[in-house]
């Protein structure tokens, strides 16, 4: 850590410099509070990106500077001179290092002799090179930067092939995917040079209405002309996107989003694909972490719920079958999927406090040994070389890992048809209890109108004098002297 430029700050982001083995960089931002951005008045605090290299882990290589905090950076994987960055108010910055490429030489020469006033100077500093205006960067802190590879994305999202890495994504919590050219851009309408994204997207929740809070972002197979990538959101969301717009596709910017899971309780802090098995993700939200298939709205695997947050999470870049999950009580669980799948096979205690970063060695093949950088929530950077157990991949790992997906897949799709079966029995269920809650409330109501209608009958009867009782005793006595003589027929009643 580096007391000038990370003291009192937290890790938000790290990465290794492609064309350097020993070299990689942090960023450290402030751990603000709402309440307490609020009483610093909104005023901007300097942030810097500080790239360190083993020679000299005491003071920092170089310094990318930048006008505020930066939360998410990346080195270009082919120009490692090249570094884009997203800053705290959501615009985004350009780094070129070649502009400095003399005084890092000649610092690195100072520092090496140790002669005098070698300590007194600090480390050179490298000034953004691009800064995107306000009106056409995120309105919220950048929280991922991914760049594309070799190719290019033009308006409507249409991908095609280059011959060097020039176009980087960013997303923000505004919702939004901007992509980036490197360079500078002539404006149709003004006929200016300007730095502005070739395309933008925004991301929603599906079927719950609101706009998707992206926090992490991953692309798919763009090499082969794909537009599709995934994210994550702060309310549990795991979506599965394409960013290239449809004939049938009339709002501006395009809704992205395709399929969304709603499996995760909190931020989805983490998201990254498996190197061996580019249709399975790997994502990381408060007590748990989960795997998902490209195409299936359900995850494949579920982890057992933790006692203390989970902060991040990578696929080892070596053994098909490992995981990675960095936890806020500073410990990072090893999961070996083809040994045990209901707890870690080892625990290591890496800090006292929040892991809040963690990146592999992106070339495994070029060095004998595996390391792991990892930043914590005191600014500090960790380097940890792994033993062979964990970067030498088993006999027919793969394979297993690959059953092991397999199987789970069937058992997510049996228990998915299961609930399916069980809810169309439910639906019979419920359709004929209220059949037979229908016939008995017609029933019931049958049986008050009779009832009503016989004591409207009692009620109706009218009440005899005795006068009256005497008539009808002379009548019926009459009719019966009548039939007697056989001059009337006797009623069918009477004979009953």
């Amino acid at each position: 850590s580096s007391l000038t430029h990370s003291k009192g700050r937290k890790a938000s982001c790290v990465d290794w410099k492609p064309s350097d083995k020993l070299a990689l960089a942090v960023s450290c931002v402030e751990p603000h509070s709402f309440e307490e951005r609020v009483e610093a008045g909104g005023q901007a605090r300097p942030g810097s990106v500080l790239v360190w290299h083993f020679t000299d882990p005491i003071n920092p290589q170089y310094v990318l500077e930048a006008p505020v905090d930066v939360h998410s950076f990346a080195f270009n994987p082919e120009r490692s001179d090249i570094i884009a960055g997203g800053l705290a108010d959501g615009r985004i910055v350009i780094w070129d290092t070649r502009d400095i490429g003399e005084e890092i030489m000649a610092y690195q020469i100072r520092r090496s002799k140790g002669g005098e006033g070698a300590g007194a100077v600090g480390p050179p500093v490298c000034r953004p090179k691009q800064l995107s205006e306000a009106a056409m960067s995120h309105v919220l802190p950048v929280t991922d930067v991914k760049w594309l590879g070799p190719v290019s994305v033009s308006r409507g999202g249409e991908v095609a092939k280059a011959e060097s890495c020039d176009f980087f994504a960013t997303t923000s919590a505004d919702g939004r995917v901007l992509f980036w050219p490197t360079e500078l851009t002539k404006n149709p309408k003004t006929k200016l040079m300007e730095w502005a994204p070739s395309h933008e997207c925004k991301m929603t929740r599906g079927e719950v209405a609101g706009i998707l809070q992206a926090i992490s972002l991953d692309f798919i197979d763009l090499d082969a002309g794909k537009s599709t990538f995934w994210a994550t959101g702060m309310a549990g969301e795991v979506a599965q996107c394409d960013f290239k717009m449809r004939e049938d596709d009339e709002t501006v910017p395009m809704d992205a989003s395709r399929m969304v899971s709603h499996f995760h309780e909190g931020p989805v802090r983490s998201l990254e694909r498996s190197p061996f098995f580019p249709d399975v993700a790997l994502s990381v939200g408060n007590w748990t972490f989960k795997l998902f298939a490209e195409g299936s709205r359900m995850p494949i695997f579920s982890a057992p719920t933790s006692d203390v947050y989970l902060s991040v999470g990578a696929f080892s870049p070596t053994r098909p079958g490992v995981v990675y999950i960095a936890k806020s009580s500073g410990e990072i669980d090893v999961w070996d999927f083809t040994s045990k799948s209901d707890k870690p096979v080892q625990t290591v205690r890496v800090c006292s406090g929040d892991i809040g970063c963690i990146r592999f060695w992106p070339r495994p093949e070029e060095k004998k040994e595996q390391l792991l950088a990892v930043g914590d929530a005191a600014g500090v950077l960790h380097v940890m070389e792994l033993p062979r157990s964990l970067r030498r991949a088993t006999n027919g790992e793969k394979a297993q890992m690959e059953g092991f997906l397999r199987r789970e897949t069937d058992r997510v799709k049996d228990v998915d048809g299961r609930l399916e079966g069980r809810e169309a029995q439910i639906e019979e269920l419920e359709r004929r209890m209220a059949a037979e809650e229908a016939a008995a409330a017609a029933l019931k109501k049958e049986e008050e109108a009779a009832a009503a209608r016989a004591e409207k009958k009692k009620s109706s009867r009218k009440v005899l004098t005795d006068e009256d009782k005497a008539d009808e005793e002379f009548d019926k006595m009459e009719r019966q002297f009548l039939i007697n003589l056989g001059l009337a027929e006797p009623d069918p009643e009477d004979d009953e």
